[in-house]
């Protein structure tokens, strides 16, 4: 399995030196960096799909409503169902 990994630090030094050890291994993919918390939560997106087994998306969601910032999250699924409790999941 490929770890598409981001990188997030104030410092070039230590983001130049995260990067080289990531770089060493094969299955690891660096698809960006950012020097501050704010400009990490505007580039993550998550395509996130409603139903799964485990954790469903809704679920996904509310663990991560506790962080500083919630990414933006867009909701797939094949189940229009699920499509009102979408547009309100930001607001638990």
């Amino acid at each position: 399995m490929r770890i598409r990994a981001y990188i997030v630090d104030d410092e070039l030094l230590a983001r130049d030196r995260i990067r080289a050890l990531l770089e060493k291994h094969p299955d690891v993919d660096v698809c960006g960096e950012s020097n501050d918390g704010n400009s990490a939560v505007a580039a993550i997106r998550v395509f996130l799909d409603v139903q799964m087994p485990g954790l469903d998306g809704f679920d996904v969601l509310r663990n991560l409503t506790g962080a500083a910032a919630t990414p933006i999250i867009i909701f797939v699924t094949a189940y229009d169902r699920y499509a009102m409790e979408a547009f309100t999941a930001l607001q638990w």
